[in-house]
């Protein structure tokens, strides 16, 4: 499952590859670099909803900076809270 995981995460499928090596942990606990392949997918699959956001119209987190200094006031979209 590791190999096949491993496979899954090189095609771009990070949420496949996730769930085949999170299936080889039983048997590869102690190895560490399974763990970092699990890393990548969780930054992959994040990677890609972040994309496909910004393809949609943009999330941005800033929406406008105004004033300089100690004066400066960062401007946040609305329905932050609604993600």
């Amino acid at each position: 499952l590791y190999n096949l995981g491993l496979q899954e995460l090189l095609l771009g499928r990070p949420l496949a590859a996730f769930g085949c090596l999170s299936e080889a942990c039983a048997l590869f606990y102690s190895r560490p670099r399974l763990w970092i392949r699990l890393a990548e997918c969780c930054i992959a699959h994040h990677a890609m909803v972040q994309r496909s956001e910004e393809e949609r119209g943009g999330t941005e987190m800033v929406r406008s900076v105004t004033g300089t200094g100690p004066c400066r006031r960062v401007r946040l979209p609305m329905g932050l809270a609604s993600r």
